[in-house]
């Protein structure tokens, strides 16, 4: 499988390459430290990679804006988020621009071996990031849609915004206890215990557009 890796820390990033080689039949074709660097190196690299390991934070051009890049002008390269982020923000940005996978970086090595493998035959990896109801939709591409009210429809359009509980609440004109009371009802029906998990489900079901 041929792999790319944007990573700006230098020792990181050769420790990441090592690590994969040596779970099996990986072979990096690109190394970049920034996204502006890997695009460059991509379309002038005569062996391309399936699936491009991406940092988030990063100088010149970060993940989020070298994902939302590579879904615009590279659609068939898959992608993987490796990070220290494990803040709703970070997921649910990056689900937004349609990333293939996202692990942190204190992930077990066989772990990585198993997304990458996934995304390569299946075109996503859910790990415990994600819901149990999520990995099954993703599976079986169906899911019967809950039950919901009006506040709490009202709620998922904009829960994928970056806003905080508060400020939805405030933008809702409800109470922040009303706007909490709307997630806890949604997290039971959904069966999902994160926000992140609630807006991807909610995307894939039609409910709310990203």
């Amino acid at each position: 499988m041929n792999i790319a890796i944007i990573e700006d820390h230098n020792i990181v990033r050769k420790g990441i390459i090592e690590i994969i080689q040596n779970l099996g039949n990986f072979n990096f074709v690109i190394e970049s430290d920034n996204g502006k660097d890997f695009i460059d190196k991509y379309k002038q690299a005569k062996i391309q990679p399936e699936i491009c390991i991406i940092d988030i934070r990063m100088p010149e051009m970060d993940g989020f804006q070298l994902v939302q890049y590579i879904k615009g002008n590279f659609p068939n390269l898959k992608t993987l988020v490796l990070t220290t982020y494990d803040e709703e923000y970070y997921l649910i940005k990056m689900i937004k621009l349609g990333v293939n996978g996202y692990l942190l970086k204190n992930c077990h090595p066989e772990e990585l071996k198993k997304a990458l493998i996934a995304i390569s035959e299946n075109s996503y990896y859910y790990n415990n990031i994600f819901s149990k109801r999520l990995k099954e939709m993703v599976v079986t591409n169906f899911i019967k849609l809950p039950n919901i009210t009006d506040n709490e429809k009202s709620f998922l359009k904009i829960c994928g915004e970056d806003l905080t509980y508060s400020q939805i609440a405030e933008k809702l004109n409800k109470s922040q206890r009303s706007v909490e009371g709307y997630r806890d009802s949604l997290f039971r029906k959904f069966e999902v215990n994160n926000r992140a998990s609630l807006v991807l489900l909610a995307v894939k079901m039609g409910i709310i557009k990203l």
